[in-house]
């Protein structure tokens, strides 16, 4: 018996697991697929902060938002329901962004920020809260991940700073985001989307969520038409946010992310081109 089946079997029981299975495509945790007696379907993920990942999907839930029911949380463990998954349709995209546009709406009284540590693989997350945005973008997301540029990329970025502060709201209409919203981390159903898995919440400006949703994909229309937004109306702020997702891959996966930063730094500064002439 594996290590993870032993630890299962007792966190379980008097449950008899049938089936347990590593999945594929946890990038920066190991989650298995395990099988009950009576066929019902688990899923356990090895979480930086189990607990703190639980109260995020509660969070979401209690948006409005569809996510996996919380079934067990210990030190190092999270077991969830399993939730199928389906090739996005234009559909399941339309409902993709019904959902979110209404969790995004639910109003919050929390300042910017969130209150739990947490991490994203081994990048940590430090509680931090803030009651100006633009603030916390930069000194809790940004500036952190940019220290660990090449010198010339540092400086690139460290003569942007305070441009870039300046092009994002520092108080806009505080929203509850899942906040690392990449396709992989979306189940989608047949008529929408089935649940947001692995969430790293934060309350924040909800254009944020669309950075790391579009700096590895594509939405396509329906998308934005059910969340009721014109993208292209939100630059230069939206590539400022996608300056995120592309340092943390970055710190988790090398150097070959670093001509993504790098285009990025370059996209922002030719936004800022006209203000600076």
């Amino acid at each position: 018996m594996t290590p993870m089946k032993t630890t299962l079997a007792a966190v379980l029981a008097p449950r008899k697991i049938v089936r347990i299975a590593e999945m594929q495509g946890g990038d920066t945790s190991s989650v298995w697929h395990v099988t009950l007696d009576g066929d019902e379907a688990l899923i356990a993920k090895s979480s930086p902060a189990p607990d703190a990942e639980a109260r995020m999907l509660q969070a979401l839930s209690a948006c409005g938002a569809p996510v996996p029911d919380v079934l067990h949380v210990t030190d190092h463990l999270l077991i969830i329901s399993y939730i199928p998954n389906v090739s996005a349709s234009e559909a399941g995209w339309r409902g993709f962004g019904t959902a979110l546009r209404k969790m995004h709406d639910v109003a919050q009284d929390a300042p910017y920020g969130w209150s739990d540590d947490y991490a994203i693989g081994r990048v940590t997350l430090p509680k931090a809260q803030s009651h100006d945005w633009a603030a916390f973008w930069m000194r809790e997301r940004l500036c952190p991940l940019a220290n660990a540029l090449p010198p010339h990329l540092q400086r690139q970025f460290q003569g942007m700073a305070a441009l870039m502060e300046r092009h994002l709201p520092s108080h806009p209409k505080p929203a509850l985001l899942h906040g690392d919203l990449w396709l992989g981390n979306v189940l989608f159903s047949d008529h929408g989307v089935s649940a947001l898995i692995d969430p790293a919440c934060m309350i924040g400006d909800a254009h944020a969520e669309f950075a790391v949703l579009t700096l590895f994909s594509t939405p396509p229309q329906a998308f934005w038409d059910a969340y009721q937004i014109d993208v292209t109306s939100l630059q230069p702020k939206f590539t400022i946010y996608q300056l995120w997702p592309a340092l943390m891959h970055h710190r988790l996966f090398g150097n070959s992310y670093l001509g993504l930063v790098s285009n990025l730094l370059d996209r922002i500064a030719d936004h800022f081109n006209p203000a600076c002439e």
